[in-house]
Formats: C-alpha cells, structure tokens, sequence
C-alpha cells in the first residue's frame, strides 16, 4: 500500500489558527474523548501547555503539504526515560483518504523519527476501553494493551482507558 501524500510537522505559534480549525473540524474526537467540542480558545490553551511543560511538541499531519488534517501530541520521556506518552491522534471528522489509513501511516511516521532520531525507545497511549475500533486500531499496529488502566474523567462521567504500548526496535 503506497503512503498517502502526509507530512507531519511541528506547530508553532504561527500555526495556531490552522491548529484551531482543525480541533474545530475534529469534533468527533473532542466529544468522545472529552465529552463536549473544542473550545474557541483550545489551541491557544494547548500550545500554553506545550511550552509550560517543556517535554511535548505538537506535529501536525499535513495533506500535500498544504491543509491540516491531523495534530499529534507528544510528550517525551513519560512516564520513564526513554518513553514517549502519545497523547492524541486527533483527525478531521472528514478526511481525503481513509481514516485508518491516515492515523496508521501517521504513527508510523511518528514512530520512525522518534526510533533515528530520539532516545526514545518505546511508546504509550491511552485509549477507553469502551472504544472496541480505537483499541483495534492500535492492536494491529503492534502495540499491546498492558495490566495496567488509567480511570479519568470524560465529560460527566469517569472512563477506564486501558494503556498500549510498543517498543521501538532498529538501528539508529
């Protein structure tokens, strides 16, 4: 299968208005996983955070280069050295390609730059353990659920999220 026309890139202050439309067009993603639709001020509340903690980066998936169509968010050496924490995989609600096509070669992107170019040598996410397709989606990416869950607050009510991770093998 040949790679859909994606870059990612980082974001910076001068894409947060391309940040904001696309949490705005992604409000499957933000009512699922938080229970209400972005706020107006979300990007801006976001990078905040990025720049606070000093330990994340956004990277934004870029169609051709051109639009926005996906935002990863990444901590590095969470919860341990040598870890990243993979906060979100947001995607538009509408996409030019298949959505798992899209998140799939994102991650592996992802994956392949932290694998040459970091220290990191092992990824983590949380998903809710209600979400049946998310939690496929990232099985068949090769990551593995472990022992451990995560009970956090969505919207009105507290969701169990089960913690995935892969390890991150090769040269580099």
């Amino acid at each position: 299968m040949a790679p859909p026309p994606i870059t990612l890139k980082q974001i910076d202050a001068d894409g947060l208005p391309a940040l904001q439309a696309l949490y705005e067009a992604s409000a499957d993603y933000f009512i699922r996983h938080s229970g209400a639709a972005a706020r107006p001020e979300q990007a801006a509340l976001t990078y905040r955070d990025v720049l606070e903690w000093g330990d994340r980066v956004l990277l934004g998936v870029w169609w051709e280069r051109e639009s926005l169509i996906g935002c990863l968010d990444v901590r590095f050496d969470h919860p341990a050295a040598g870890i990243a924490w993979l906060g979100a995989l947001i995607l538009r609600d509408e996409l030019p390609a298949p959505r798992e096509e899209i998140g799939a070669w994102s991650v592996r992107i992802l994956e392949e730059w932290l694998r040459t170019a970091t220290p990191i040598r092992e990824v983590r996410l949380a998903a809710p353990a209600s979400a049946r397709e998310e939690a496929r989606f990232w099985v068949q990416l090769g990551y593995r659920p472990l022992p451990e869950t995560i009970r956090q607050p969505i919207g009105p009510r507290r969701e169990r999220l089960i913690v995935f991770t892969r390890k991150l093998e090769g040269e580099r």
